[in-house]
């Protein structure tokens, strides 16, 4: 990765992928943002997570990570995106190339932050995950029907 700040990342993933992180996706997607911050020479402290985001597309899991990188402002930075999986103990991180992920990314940022302000609640946060786990341990008790995990 050849990045030079300001720029927004999305990295795309899966939640199994997640798992062989960490089995706790709070700590997962903050060891994977270390692991790649450490592997290319990223300013770690330039760094801010924003959203990780658990969806469903085409019946398969999809986990969505994106975070800032030097962006200082509320403007709509640049968008770099990569596809993170992990084989044999090993990031494998490919580029995502489609023309419209700049205004997807930065929409879903202002979507965020505008509920998580409509809602008194702090802007980023940590309520994707908590929605997600919280869903995952009713699912394994019992408690709820098995349903697609959906996001705000």
């Amino acid at each position: 990765m050849d990045l030079d700040p300001p720029v927004r990342l999305l990295f795309r993933t899966r939640p199994d992928q997640l798992e062989k992180i960490h089995s706790n996706l709070e700590h997962a997607d903050t060891m994977l943002i270390t692991e790649l911050c450490s592997i290319h020479n990223i300013d770690i402290s330039r760094i801010q997570r924003l959203i990780t985001k658990l969806w469903i597309e085409k019946s398969q899991e999809r986990a969505d990570i994106i975070c800032d990188y030097g962006v200082l402002t509320n403007a709509e930075p640049k968008v770099i995106a990569y596809d993170v999986t992990i084989k044999d103990s090993n990031l494998v991180v490919n580029p995502l190339i489609h023309s419209e992920i700049r205004s997807r990314v930065n929409k879903e940022v202002k979507a965020w932050k505008e509920l998580s302000i409509k809602y008194g609640m702090s802007f980023p946060g940590r309520t994707d995950v908590r929605i997600s786990q919280r869903r995952q341990m009713q699912l394994r008790r019992g408690n709820a029907p098995a349903s697609t995990i959906q996001q705000p």
